[in-house]
């Protein structure tokens, strides 16, 4: 269990230093992009290691013995937590939608609302700060343990496990 223990850690710390690294490419307002967005790179490295994270999740939580109520509690707290980080997300995206159009209304004297409008698009550089900083960093390490949970949770139900729930 400790090597598992010790792999989830390196993999959640490799995730959290490619959450940075990508947060860090965001140019700063009225820079240039340069070419592309390549933290466009790091969405299916992150895939590959949250399957890697549910995977070593499973087995420490398969070794562990919780009790049936927890699993359901923490799924539902996890839930609360998702509504909150998008609301906390949605108001960073706005503040930082604001600061664009400040930094742009000083730049030239006037609000180039298309300029703006194409930034702030799903797959701008201009953006990343806002795809991947600490809350997206704990968003995608609560979805792995909800997935993690929610696979355990069937296992138990469904599996050798179903005795222990009763």
């Amino acid at each position: 269990m400790m090597k598992n223990i010790i792999f989830l850690l390196i993999v959640t710390i490799m995730a959290g230093f490619l959450f940075w690294f990508c947060n860090m490419m965001t140019p700063q307002p009225g820079q240039s992009s340069g070419n592309g967005n390549l933290a466009i790179l790091a969405i299916p490295i992150l895939c590959i290691l949250s399957f890697f994270i549910v995977f070593l999740l499973i087995r420490i939580f398969q070794t562990l013995s919780m009790k049936f109520i927890l699993f359901p509690m923490s799924m539902v707290t996890i839930v609360i937590y998702w509504i909150a980080a998008l609301f906390y997300q949605r108001g960073s995206y706005i503040n930082y939608r604001n600061i664009l159009v400040e930094e742009n209304l000083k730049d030239r004297g006037f609000v180039d609302w298309e300029y703006i409008d194409t930034i702030t698009t799903f797959m701008s550089i201009h953006i990343n700060n806002q795809f991947f900083n600490f809350n997206t960093y704990f968003v995608f390490l609560s979805f792995c343990i909800f997935v993690t949970l929610t696979i355990v949770l069937i296992k138990r139900l469904t599996g050798s496990g179903a005795q222990k729930i009763l």
